[in-house]
């Protein structure tokens, strides 16, 4: 895993133009394709994911939103400690779940190092979703935040394949195998 800041790690998941690659078209709404919410009982984790999100998604039309399960809050970890990184972490906008519209996001992604149980914490809006996607964490616990980013890049990665394929659905059109 490279080391010297967030750049590097980030580019384990796909190229970023700049340093602060994270940091563009921050937000959620009916001007993107695809709305994704990170919901996680620890606050640094959905940071982290919308954080990576932004600078793989490229030129695609992805909003995003952070969010803590309330009552599962937990203190930051040791994850984030280099004070640049830190920066652009918090620069990510925090929510509280309730705060949130289930139906402005087609697709949910429950991470933590313990997803399951920040899924059974979900208000059943939050629950009934068609596109609910659980990224346990376990193999990041306790581990570098090299190793947290390394994760999370990962799964950001398969979320990025998961959204092609749908666009490729879309463009053959129903019934047809592209």
């Amino acid at each position: 895993v490279a080391r010297g800041g967030f750049a590097p790690l980030c580019r384990l998941v796909s190229p970023m133009p700049n340093a602060f690659g994270c940091l563009s078209d921050l937000g959620y709404g009916p001007q993107y394709t695809h709305n994704v919410a990170f919901i996680s009982p620890a606050s640094h984790l959905s940071q982290i994911a919308e954080c990576c999100l932004l600078a793989s998604k490229g030129k695609r039309k992805i909003g995003c939103a952070a969010a803590c399960v309330e009552g599962l809050v937990t203190p930051s970890a040791d994850v984030v400690r280099e004070p640049e990184l830190d920066a652009r972490i918090s620069a990510v906008e925090m929510h509280e779940l309730e705060d949130l519209d289930p139906e402005d996001f087609d697709t949910v992604v429950v991470l933590g190092f313990q997803a399951p149980s920040a899924a059974e914490a979900l208000t059943e809006d939050w629950a009934a979703h068609s596109n609910i996607f659980e990224w346990p964490l376990a193999e990041a616990e306790g581990a570098a935040r090299e190793a947290v980013f390394f994760a999370i890049g990962k799964k950001i990665a398969s979320l990025l394949d998961h959204f092609e394929q749908l666009a490729m659905k879309r463009a053959c059109g129903q019934g047809v195998s592209c």
